[in-house]
């Protein structure tokens, strides 16, 4: 298998190690500072030219051309969306997307496509127009969503309660970003996530949960979530994954409407994340699905009854230190619910790196906030270098 990311998010953490336990063999393409190699479960590195996305895919599709890789895997949104624009190649393409049909590659980390995608093909999903310049703001019905179409992890998404909020944002956004923004009926309800691994649009297995807290605002990303079935989710997962053609990892956001209790897809995104790996505590096992499946059994795996609380150690801790709440810090201290067993010690590779990143972070935030140290720092550091 190769594992790749154009960035270094998180979410590509603990993507090898799941891999690994299916019995692959584990090669990534990514930055020195990926996560995806802050790991021992890779078998090789391949270093990737990340200075703009046309060296990026270069290498990529030269990697590809000579090595016979049975599964590819891009981790992360801007490695998808940097093939969809730019792999011409259509075997290349069908080789690294996880579409069923490549004509569908539009779909890809777009959100706009996927809103008209899904209203298209009869997916439950709010109501939504495409912002455009110079359109009657007064006449649109709020809260409402704004999404830039390329944007991921909670990045470009905001709540915008009236319309001068609305007004103040798009101030606020350069024109590219503007373009195709999605302006998306505000649905009040409970968010609920889907981790899910499709074959040939068949939904295979699958983590439905709650999510409890947000490493923010609530479009954010999240720390911590509670997993439990929801079918009427579920049966909405399985028929999206038929809708958009899914092959290989997806993770979904819905959101259940709090007054009538229908469930509507508002995202749906072709890669994992960092709960993939995490819900093998729970019973939800994606390396057995993986193997079974690389052995040519794509038998639908259901999710284990019950309701089971997950947090994210590095989320979780770059929160509570961020935002000075060291009560959340403490509990992770003193094991408070068990929250040991949600620490990656399985890997000290991984482990350490996440400490150092930990700590890096807060260093890095110090400094943005006394300026003044950072210059003595830097005076003090120029007298020891060398002439």
């Amino acid at each position: 298998m190769l594992l790749s990311d154009y960035r270094t998010p998180d979410i590509s953490g603990e993507v090898p190690f799941l891999c690994k336990r299916a019995g692959a063999l584990v090669e990534v393409y990514c930055a020195k500072d990926s996560w995806l190699r802050k790991n021992s479960y890779h078998d090789a590195w391949h270093e990737a030219d990340v200075s703009s996305r046309e060296a990026y895919v270069a290498g990529l599709v030269r990697l590809i051309q000579h090595t016979a890789y049975d599964w590819i895997v891009l981790t992360e949104d801007e490695a998808l969306q940097a093939v969809v624009d730019l792999v011409a190649d259509e075997t290349i393409a069908r080789q690294v997307l996880p579409l069923i049909n490549t004509a569908d590659r539009a779909f890809v980390g777009s959100k706009a496509v996927f809103s008209r995608m899904a209203k298209e093909r009869g997916l439950s999903t709010p109501r939504y127009v495409l912002y455009r310049e110079g359109m009657e703001l007064s006449t649109l019905a709020y809260p409402l969503l704004l999404k830039v179409d390329r944007s991921s992890g909670g990045t470009g998404v905001f709540v915008c309660a009236h319309e001068h909020a609305l007004k103040e944002v798009l101030a606020e956004l350069p024109e590219y970003k503007k373009v195709n923004a999605v302006l998306q009926e505000y649905v009040t309800g409970e968010t609920i996530a889907v981790e899910a691994f499709f074959y040939q649009g068949t939904l295979i297995t699958y983590a439905c949960s709650r999510v409890l807290e947000n490493m923010g605002s609530e479009v954010s990303v999240s720390s911590a979530r509670v997993y439990e079935n929801n079918e009427a989710v579920v049966a909405l997962t399985r028929k999206a994954g038929k809708v958009f053609g899914m092959h290989g990892f997806g993770n979904m956001t819905f959101i259940q409407d709090a007054m009538s209790g229908e469930v509507f897809i508002v995202e749906a995104d072709s890669r994992p994340n960092v709960w993939f790996a995490a819900v093998r505590r729970i019973g939800v096992n994606f390396s057995q699905a993986i193997r079974q499946l690389l052995a040519g059994n794509a038998t639908p795996h259901p999710q284990q009854e019950g309701a089971h609380i997950l947090r994210h150690f590095y989320r979780e801790m770059n929160r509570s230190l961020a935002t000075g709440d060291l009560l959340t810090a403490v509990k992770w201290i003193g094991n408070v619910e068990a929250r040991y067993s949600y620490i990656p010690w399985y890997d000290s590779m991984l482990f350490m790196y996440t400490l150092q990143l930990l700590a890096k972070t807060r260093i890095k935030a110090f400094g943005d906030a006394h300026p003044r140290l950072r210059s003595y720092k830097q005076k003090v550091a120029s007298l020891f270098a060398p002439n």
